[in-house]
């Protein structure tokens, strides 16, 4: 039969570990030469005796030997300090002692622990720890912790009151409007409720349902939420400043409940990035639900590298925008990064995001969460860039109206330089801005008179001396603007020659801007297409011929052997546009 002393160490639901710090143990754990080498020496000098059953259940381990085998792996380097401490404190003073610290499982699950030393001999050679998991309420303090600092990331104004109009509680966006009007807490708070408030609104509260309050106040729309704390003599009031938007319907659906109810996206994440919590607003915005998210990586809404680059970012500039995020919001100096990245849904659609992210709970100088604020900005992104494209156009038409026999040749060398620029491998991005700004090319003669651009004849050497300024010309108009450098590019160089006997600088090879090789082929194929008062049209074959043939001397050879391989796509666009424009 088993003693009182072994049933109680087996049939504890408590893991308990016994130990021997005997004189022996303690000289081994004390000797400075143990001390300099690495902590996994330390964990293996530990003279462990034995385990409970509980204990190689807690730990994922199915026997002693096990146990023993991977205790550098149990106490992980961080924890080793206080357990030693704690190991030395006993055999110092023989007192016992209780730590709070972290262990791993054999199979490398995370364990918060407490740990409790009791001396059972006087001369320390059998030592009970006893290990409780407290891994459950180390979970929830920690989810706490973030939920109560979610009223302090509100943008809007949330206030908690009592119900005889003393002010419990103001966040950071509330305490920074009073300071603006100079107004102290207490007080100040009515000065950006609605009037009636107390005399109404707070006179007619049942306590047990939230409403909603639309009013003015220092010139501002407002829309106020109430909700009353459930058995208690308070609220909590949330205040939005919905000036831009008052018109909207989602105005009267603004709540106070910052995380589950709010109308902005927000994302909880590890500070590995793992996310851990999101809203309904985030998800909606991703079109997904939150068991779609939960326990991934915030790069899973990161539709990658080639995404980026199909949208005019380089490698360089996709290694320094991540780097960039990263660097601030895991610095607690910093602890928070605002810009603009590129996003995918569930569905793999892009969402241009402005995103604020902050670091929470700075510990040794790591954040241990993060909470984002995506907002989506597609819509304003594309119509920036519908209008900039609108007037782009319309620059090229104005320079078109002053060479009209040219018809519709800045739009087929448009089109002729996207496709050139398609096949030659160069991103979306890059393809779309040249159909855009090859159209510009001739945009200098604008500076030309009109004696010489719209004669009916062949020029002399001296007129075309005159006309060749064009390219100088469309480069001071378009350059010194960074939007407009791939235009400035074109419009100065399209005349320039592979061999260096162009104009107007005689550039070499590839010191020619990619773009201005490029529309010089569409430019050149276009003009010996077209009829000029000069000459007759040619055929596609007879500029396909001709062009070919000044491989290395006037155009790149690496493009000519792309433009030979879609020569049919230009022959289709010549004959197709006078009706419709063709595009990718």
């Amino acid at each position: 039969m088993r003693s009182l002393e072994e049933a109680l160490f087996l049939e504890n639901p408590t893991a308990l570990w016994i130990f021997d710090f005997s004189e022996k143990s303690k000289k081994i754990l004390d000797s400075q030469a143990i001390k300099d080498q690495l902590p996994q020496i330390h964990i293996k000098t530990a003279n462990l005796l034995d385990v409970n059953p509980a204990t190689l259940r807690l730990y994922e381990a199915d026997t002693l030997e096990e146990i023993k085998e991977h205790m550098h792996q149990i106490i992980p380097f961080e924890a080793y300090d206080d357990l030693l401490k704690a190991a030395q404190a006993i055999m110092t003073v023989g007192e016992n002692n209780e730590i709070e610290t972290v262990n791993y499982t054999v199979k490398g699950n995370r364990l918060d622990i407490l740990l409790k030393f009791i001396v059972v001999s006087d001369d320390l050679s059998k030592v009970i720890l006893s290990t409780i998991d407290i891994s459950r309420y180390k979970n929830l303090l920690r989810e706490n912790m973030i939920l109560a600092r979610l009223p302090e990331a509100n943008p809007n104004i949330v206030i908690t009151m009592t119900c005889e109009s003393s002010v419990t509680y103001i966040n950071a966006s509330g305490r920074k409007v009073l300071e603006a009007l100079g107004e102290d807490r207490n007080e100040g708070v009515f000065k950006i409720m609605p009037p009636e408030f107390r005399q109404t609104i707070c006179k007619d509260c049942l306590r047990n349902n939230s409403f909603a309050h639309k009013y003015k106040a220092n010139n501002r729309d407002y829309l106020m939420n109430v909700q009353p704390f459930d058995n208690e003599n308070q609220c909590m009031i949330t205040i939005s400043d919905v000036t831009e938007f008052v018109s909207l319907k989602e105005e009267k659906e603004l709540l106070a409940n910052v995380f589950q109810i709010s109308n902005q996206p927000i994302i909880i994440t590890d500070s590995s990035g793992i996310i851990l919590k999101t809203n309904p607003a985030l998800n909606a915005m991703y079109s997904c639900n939150q068991m779609d998210l939960i326990g991934k990586k915030t790069n899973f809404l990161n539709p990658g590298r080639q995404a980026y680059n199909d949208l005019g970012y380089s490698d360089e500039d996709y290694d320094a925008l991540f780097k960039g995020l990263w660097d601030a919001i895991t610095n607690p100096d910093i602890g928070f990064w605002d810009g603009v990245l590129i996003n995918k849904d569930i569905r793999n659609n892009l969402i241009w995001v402005r995103l604020i992210i902050s670091g929470v709970d700075y510990k040794e100088g790591k954040p241990s969460y993060y909470i984002a604020m995506p907002v989506d900005i597609s819509k304003t992104i594309e119509k920036t860039t519908q209008s900039k494209i609108e007037l782009y156009r319309t620059i090229a038409a104005l320079a078109e109206m002053r060479d009209n026999e040219t018809g519709n040749h800045m739009k087929r060398v448009g089109l002729f330089s996207k496709w050139l620029a398609s096949e030659y491998g160069m991103n979306r991005k890059y393809c779309n801005d040249l159909e855009i700004f090859a159209p510009l090319h001739d945009i200098g003669k604008v500076g030309i008179t009109d004696l010489i651009l719209l004669a009916k004849r062949k020029l002399t050497a001296e007129e075309f001396e005159i006309i060749k300024n064009h390219t100088t010309f469309g480069g001071r108009i378009l350059n010194n603007k960074e939007e407009l450098l791939m235009a400035a590019e074109i419009a100065n160089y399209h005349h320039e020659k592979y061999n260096g006997s162009g104009y107007p600088e005689g550039k070499i090879g590839e010191d020619i801007p990619l773009s201005a090789r490029i529309t010089a082929i569409a430019d050149v194929y276009d003009a010996l297409r077209s009829k000029r008062p000069y000459k007759e049209p040619w055929s596609h074959e007879a500029a396909v011929h001709e062009i070919s043939s000044h491989s290395g001397t006037h155009f790149d050879p690496e493009l000519i052997v792309v433009f030979n391989k879609i020569e049919n796509k230009f022959k289709d666009i010549y004959k197709s546009l006078n009706d419709d424009i063709i595009t990718l």
